[in-house]
């Protein structure tokens, strides 16, 4: 006899206790979309009556599966259920229906928490993919590596050269907002700038700090938007790319910081496709547990045309060991991100992950010395984005007329 798939086992199991509860509420006229009542009915804890509303009410077998009661609650359900004169077939049909989700567990993977995991990489209905895992992991990851923060933003500006219209000008500001350390001897590495061309390999990408009077210790900071009582942060040169790092020092809200680099270069950026360039790409890369991912490409209205972004993240399990730059697509994880236009001429950058984030476009402009008029707005957006990961906006470069 074939065995039945996991994933379809699992969703009838789901399926048959939400008929099961139906029919015992109806039983004894309980109605399924007024918890409150039921609790106050029915003598039933009003949490647990609660669950049972959105188990009933989802035909998402992961959100069921979130909000399923544990089983003492349901013992407490069928014997108030029995109480209140409930038909006995009624009241098994939910023992037998809450038994087979427990061996559907037991046999697949063990226990529910790891249930859990594997669904929620099969989230539908507009959920998140993968939502309650990247949550996990982003308190553990905060926990294990001492550091975290609300945000990570970065914005990528393109705009043609005026020298040299077959080539680009770009500035580049990242940063975080609300970083902290857990544990104070921590040392961690705030920001890496690498570029690549073709096939992976380095480019000479010639970069220059967005506001020059600014610059610490060689760091291209942002003054203006960096957190007036913060670390001093220091540089290291490494074969992979410069790193901005952050030295150890106290913990928790009170030293927690905002911090922003920003970088221009001028006709560096190659404008249209070769045989080793047939793309362009703004990455990244997630080394701090972080809440939200901001990544926004403002492109002139000159680049516009056929404009077609999109959001890829990339994991590599190897960590760096066994995966080259330039084929990522073996390792794409299934985490669903649309990059979307942003709205208005300039284009509307407001944000409630940071709250400064419309006028620190507004200075890119200004030191660039771009019209703001002039440009169009994409916007990828990132819940708890994992460590050891990479988000990008990639799109194609267009053919040299």
């Amino acid at each position: 006899m074939q065995t039945v798939g996991f994933v379809p086992e699992c969703q009838t199991s789901i399926g048959e206790f939400r008929v099961a509860v139906m029919g015992l509420y109806a039983s004894v006229g309980a109605p399924i979309d007024s918890p409150q009542d039921v609790s106050r009915t029915f003598g039933l804890d009003k949490n647990l009556t609660w669950k049972l509303a959105r188990v009933m009410g989802t035909d998402d077998t992961s959100e069921a599966l979130h909000h399923l009661p544990g089983a003492n609650a349901i013992k407490i359900l069928l014997r108030a259920m029995k109480q209140a004169g409930a038909d006995a077939s009624a009241l098994e049909r939910v023992r037998v229906a809450y038994a087979e989700i427990g061996r559907v567990v037991e046999v697949h993977v063990g226990d529910r928490s790891t249930l859990e995991l594997v669904l929620d990489g099969l989230a539908q209905n507009g959920q998140e993919r993968l939502e309650v895992s990247r949550k996990i992991a982003f308190r553990g990851n905060s926990g294990v590596w001492g550091v975290q923060a609300k945000a990570k933003v970065t914005v990528a500006v393109l705009a043609p050269n005026a020298d040299d219209p077959s080539t680009l000008d770009s500035a580049f500001v990242r940063g975080y907002v609300g970083f902290r350390r857990l544990r104070s001897e921590m040392s961690w590495p705030l920001s890496v700038n690498r570029n690549w061309k073709g096939e992976g390999k380095p480019a000479d990408t010639r970069w220059t700090p967005l506001v020059p009077e600014d610059v610490e210790n060689g760091l291209p900071l942002l003054h203006e938007f960096t957190t007036e009582q913060r670390p001093v942060f220091t540089q290291v040169q490494t074969q992979h790319g410069m790193y901005y790092m952050l030295p150890p020092g106290p913990v928790g809200n009170t030293a927690a910081f905002d911090c922003f680099f920003g970088d221009l270069t001028r006709g560096d950026v190659p404008r249209y496709r070769t045989e080793e360039d047939r793309s362009g790409e703004f990455t990244s890369v997630i080394s701090v547990p972080i809440e939200h991912q901001l990544l926004d490409l403002l492109v002139h209205r000159d680049l516009a045309e056929g404009f077609r972004p999109e959001a890829y993240v990339f994991g590599d399990p190897l960590g760096g060991q066994g995966f080259g730059s330039a084929d990522q697509s073996h390792c794409i994880l299934p985490i669903d991100e649309t990059v979307r236009q942003l709205p208005g001429s300039p284009p509307i950058t407001v944000t409630p992950v940071y709250s400064r984030y419309a006028e620190m476009v507004e200075m890119v402009y200004a030191r660039a010395g771009w019209n703001p008029a002039d440009f169009v707005g994409y916007r990828l957006m990132v819940k708890y984005p994992p460590m050891g990961t990479s988000v990008s906006v990639r799109f194609a470069l267009a053919e040299r007329p």
